[in-house]
């Protein structure tokens, strides 16, 4: 029985750790479309004002 609790609490404890990482790698992937998102705005913009020359 010991080796069996030893087992699910460690699939608990695995479980656990892949839902941080998910949550991590979300939190990052939204700063990056952040990122990416203020880029495009600037490049438009840039080149928008480029054209006007």
């Amino acid at each position: 029985e010991d080796v069996v609790d030893v087992g699910s609490s460690d699939e608990i404890v695995r479980m656990q750790n892949d839902i941080s990482h998910l949550k991590v790698r979300a939190k990052l992937k939204r700063r990056l479309f952040g990122v990416a998102r203020k880029v495009a705005v600037i490049l438009t913009s840039w080149s928008a004002g480029e054209q006007q020359k």
